[in-house]
């Protein structure tokens, strides 16, 4: 039953659009009525002010002559006068200095605040309230015209009317204009209320109304009328209503034919199914192919003369592959379809092709996927599986062939498309267990040869491991181990490439080490020379620094790369690995001393810090990786000027280490080779040592060590070292 609904007054589509175009029309009334409001007031204004101006003719000659002829009282009742006139509030008289010479209502004074002057002139209190009170003047000069004509300035008239003024002249055009106002807004809102309601609010309630009538069950009688011109939006709304239950309508019937194909593709669903049923439990590729042919019989409308060929892909008894081919006739089943004659034997025909006739080939190959293609009377179903042809199905003789049709066969060539795979698949695994039983006879030789072979590869590929190894700890020597690391772990390739890096160079040698040669058998120098190498590389490797090479008895060492701990620790490594070389090599002296080398090793050392380009340099077949450039001819000069046991560093690696280092200032030093003098200085000891050096005195030399621990030696023996040293030095000057 219908449901008629009501909308109260507040609720309805009247209500809301009145208050927002009140709402609206309110903002806009205020708007212009404050504007008209503004020019009324300035046009009053302004009136106001050409009056002052006309009262300027009035009263600028008396006022001149009385100013002349300073008669105060006079000019006191001639601007007693000029107060008097409704639209002046005030007058104020100046002379030409800005003297007061007379002042009488209400003024502005010189700081043009508001003040109140009575009728002598005296400035009182003023009775009038000062709220929304606001002067505006007129002024004019005095002048005096001598009988000569020349013209005298004396002083200046200002003439003061008041915002209330303003306000009395103008009281009843404002209330007359917001009056009309209001009456304008109500008389509009109620003119817009009854229009909207009879306009609108009817229609849309008779809209409603017919709306709730609608029946989906009686559409045929079913139209809606709203008394409204058609060319406004109701008129339009009620006529695409009506087209709506047209639409309905026509939906409605669609839907039950759309109902009815749907049951029709329902049975043909139930069909497929059942045949698909069938299918599964066949295992031949033949009996698949008939039983999908019989199936498409079925469906299509077929003729008395139609023909069925059945070609599917497999190998002949020769081993060959091709397409078998089976050509059938029909007869009329019982439920008045088509279907294949089988028991016909005597007219079906088999053939074997290893290609397909010329008339198929263009047709499968226009085609990529499982589809099905009809020819005049002629249906083809291709059948592929990822764009190899399985097999075909034609059938000769269709006398119709519909959408349904279509999309029938479509699903039925997919299903016959995984049938034959899995019947392919199922070949392949009897095929493969063949196989894999003939292999399981052989397969335990077979493990126990490849055992064999295993086991020697692998113990070759640990002799070759071995020798890798034994290999790459041979070429490790050659190399520093950041070198080698870099290398070995893939961060430095082995090509030719250099590039611009701040390092500090360490260069020393052994001072007069050519005269040591003659000295000492070949095999003994050869010892002691690798000895002292082998001290001086773990330090060195200690530290972090990369040894570059060995130049005989020198030494070139670098900090920086490949692996850096920042310029200023790369600088403090390397001359804390020279000072500890310098103390190792004292103890190794010693050692000498006690195998019978009297002559000892004295070392000097250089060291620099600055830009160097460093990398590999050479060929494509020999490499070297090495550091060149002026700051490491700078080291080596350094180290060549040195003397025995000197320790000399320039200025820039000294401004990085003299925090922790202690050194000593060598001046301004000429190096072979370098056109500039440079600053150098001698390394003397960690500033954390020279401390515990106080307490200790060790010096050597050729033919000499002395060391001295003066914490070590009791009291009792101070006496005897005294008397001892004494009797040295006796013993030196009498040489």
């Amino acid at each position: 039953m219908a449901q008629h609904h009501t909308v109260q007054l507040k609720d309805s589509i009247s209500a809301s659009l009145i208050k927002v175009v009140f709402s609206l029309y309110c903002v806009v009334a205020i708007a212009v009525t404050l504007v008209h409001l503004v020019a009324e007031y300035f046009d009053a204004q302004a009136g106001i002010l050409e009056d002052l101006m006309m009262f300027q003719n009035t009263f600028e000659g008396g006022v001149a002559n009385e100013v002349w002829n300073l008669d105060d009282n006079s000019l006191r009742a001639i601007v007693q006068g000029m107060v008097q006139i409704p639209i002046i509030v005030g007058v104020r008289v100046e002379d030409t200095t800005s003297e007061l010479l007379l002042e009488m209502g209400s003024v502005e004074d010189e700081d043009g605040q508001i003040v109140f002057a009575n009728a002598e002139g005296r400035r009182v209190p003023s009775l009038e309230s000062p709220l929304f009170l606001e002067l505006f003047s007129h002024s004019f000069p005095i002048q005096h015209v001598r009988q000569d004509g020349q013209v005298r300035q004396l002083g200046f008239v200002h003439v003061f009317s008041s915002t209330h003024i303003v306000f009395q002249k103008v009281r009843y055009g404002i209330t007359f204009i917001l009056v009309n106002s209001i009456i304008k807004t109500v008389a509009l809102w109620i003119i817009f209320f009854m229009v909207a309601e009879r306009l609108l609010s009817r229609p849309l309630l008779k809209l409603t109304a017919s709306t709730d009538s609608l029946n989906l069950d009686n559409l045929e009688n079913l139209s809606i009328d709203v008394e409204t011109s058609h060319r406004n939006e109701l008129g339009i709304l009620t006529k695409t209503f009506n087209a709506m239950i047209q639409k309905l309508l026509q939906a409605r019937m669609a839907l039950q034919e759309s109902l009815s194909q749907l049951k029709a593709a329902n049975q043909r669903l139930e069909l497929l199914t059942h045949e698909m049923a069938e299918m599964a439990g066949l295992h031949d590729r033949y009996h698949v192919m008939i039983h999908a042919a019989n199936t498409i019989l079925q469906e299509v409308e077929a003729t008395e003369t139609t023909e069925v060929r059945v070609w599917f892909f497999q190998e002949n008894d020769r081993g060959k592959s091709g397409y078998s081919c089976f050509h059938f006739p029909t007869k009329l089943s019982r439920n008045g379809k088509r279907m294949l004659a089988l028991d016909q034997l005597n007219r079906v025909i088999h053939v074997f092709h290893e290609q397909l006739p010329n008339e198929l080939i263009d047709v499968v190959f226009s085609t990529r996927n499982t589809e099905c293609v009809l020819i005049v009377d002629k249906l083809i179903l291709i059948i592929r599986h990822e764009r190899q042809l399985l097999g075909l199905i034609e059938v000769k003789g269709v006398e119709s062939f519909t959408r349904e049709d279509e999309d029938f066969l479509k699903i039925l060539g997919h299903y016959l498309t995984i049938s034959l795979e899995d019947l392919s698949a199922n070949l392949k695994l009897v095929q493969a267990k063949d196989r894999l039983e003939d292999l399981n006879e052989h397969l335990e030789q077979k493990v126990e040869e490849r055992t064999r072979e295993l086991a020697d590869t692998n113990q070759a590929l640990q002799s070759k491991n071995q020798q890798l190894e034994n290999l790459s700890k041979k070429l490790s020597k050659y190399l520093a181990p950041q070198v080698y690391d870099s290398i070995f772990s893939g961060k430095k390739d082995v090509k030719i490439e250099t590039y611009r890096k701040k390092l500090t160079v360490f260069f020393s040698d052994i001072k007069g080490f050519t005269q040591m040669t003659d000295s000492l058998e070949p095999e003994v120098m050869a010892n002691l020379l690798n000895q002292y190498l082998t001290e001086m590389a773990e330090i060195a490797l200690r530290y972090g620094g990369t040894i570059d090479k060995f130049i005989g008895d020198a030494i070139m060492i670098f900090f920086g790369d490949p692996e850096t701990n920042g310029e200023k620790n790369d600088a403090l490594s390397c001359v804390l690995m020279a000072v500890e070389m310098r103390e190792r090599l004292k103890y190794m002296r010693k050692q000498w001393h006690e195998q019978g080398i009297r002559q000892p090793l004295q070392v000097r050392t250089g060291i620099n810090t600055g830009y160097c380009t460093v990398g590999n340099f050479g060929s494509e077949n020999r490499l070297d990786y090495t550091i060149i450039g002026g700051q490491v001819n700078l080291a080596s000069r350094l180290e060549s000027m040195a003397e025995s046991g000197q320790i000399l560093i320039s200025k820039d690696t000294f401004v990085l280490v003299r925090d922790q280092v202690e050194c000593v200032p060598m001046g301004e030093v000429q190096l072979k080779g370098i056109t500039q003098s440079t600053p150098a200085y001698q390394v003397v000891d960690l500033h954390r040592q020279l401390a515990l050096r106080q307490k200790q005195f060790s010096d050597e030399g050729t033919g000499f060590s002395l060391d001295l621990d003066f914490e070590e030696i009791p009291d009792s023996e101070k006496a005897n070292l005294h008397r001892s040293l004494k009797s040295l030095l006796h013993q030196l000057e009498q040489l």
